[in-house]
């Protein structure tokens, strides 16, 4: 190749080694922007969590602080409510208790005698007759709710009358209501009757046999608990008789122990059935039988 030849390829040469050096050139400019570029998008994911971080704190800071303000709120309350049943207590200690009146949410202890006395009488007149079977009275519909209404209250009511024996002065106010309502008493006489009621009954928790004397399992304690009882509320019955108009053995068989024996609560009893079967059932008290009618 002669010299011309030669210097006719140079400007070539010269324009693929400076094409070439350009091209190294942006290539390493490319590498350089690509990692550039990685750099920058680590450091924005960790701006981005810093962020999402300092938020979820911002909110877990003002979720601590609302929950700091219930717990002070709800003691502010509890302590309100603490001395708001203190001056309660206080007033209660300082109101003077009526004669008819109990101390707790069931109402006066008259109105439940009342009551009890009514759903005694509904309970008697329609039970089953002893010498032919049948009813003595047939329950109106109107006569059927309000008997149903009487049973679910004396239900709730029993604890409390049991309870009423130990004060006999009570017992005896919430007996005279129930006998008055079931016999249309008199004022005198249903004070006659309270008098006598208190009286017995006065006895009948010195003795121990009262509804809180009563053993709580069964055994000789039991049973010789309800052999004092029926005892002491036999002699109670005769000392009531004369007070009361004579009325058919079968509503005496049924008022005196539904009544005076009330606070022992229901029983399991069992009967016999018009066709002669036996039965059981959730009832008042039978027992003790009233003496004269015992044979």
């Amino acid at each position: 190749m002669n010299a011309r030849t030669t210097l006719s390829f140079l400007p070539a040469a010269c324009v693929l080694i400076v094409a070439g050096g350009g091209w190294w050139h942006l290539r390493n400019r490319g590498n350089d922007a690509r990692k550039e570029l990685a750099a920058m998008t680590i450091q924005h994911e960790e701006v981005k969590i810093s962020a999402l971080s300092s938020e979820a704190m911002e909110d877990m800071e003002s979720l601590q602080k609302k929950l700091d303000a219930l717990e002070a709120d709800i003691l502010e309350k509890e302590t309100s409510i603490t001395q708001t049943r203190a001056e309660i207590e206080r007033v209660i200690a300082r109101t003077p208790v009526a004669p008819d009146e109990m101390t707790s949410s069931f109402g006066k202890i008259g109105d439940m005698g009342r009551e009890t006395g009514s759903l005694i009488r509904l309970l008697v007149a329609s039970s089953d007759a002893a010498s032919d079977g049948k009813k003595l009275h047939e329950l109106t519909e109107e006569e059927a709710m309000e008997f149903q209404a009487s049973f679910m209250k004396l239900l709730a009511w029993v604890p409390v009358i049991g309870e009423m024996e130990s004060t006999p002065s009570e017992f005896a106010q919430f007996q005279a209501a129930a006998f008055r309502e079931f016999y249309e008493l008199d004022d005198a006489t249903s004070a006659q009757l309270e008098s006598v009621v208190s009286d017995h009954f006065r006895k009948i928790a010195a003795d121990g046999w009262s509804v809180l004397d009563r053993p709580t399992e069964e055994g000789e304690g039991a049973d010789a608990w309800k052999a004092g009882r029926s005892a002491a509320l036999a002699a109670l019955m005769v000392d009531l008789r004369p007070l009361l108009p004579e009325r058919e053995p079968i509503i005496e068989r049924g008022i005196f122990p539904s009544l005076l024996n009330v606070g022992a609560g229901l029983e399991t009893q069992t009967y016999k059935t018009p066709d002669g079967k036996s039965a059981t059932s959730m009832g008042l008290p039978d027992w003790p039988a009233p003496p004269w009618l015992v044979k």
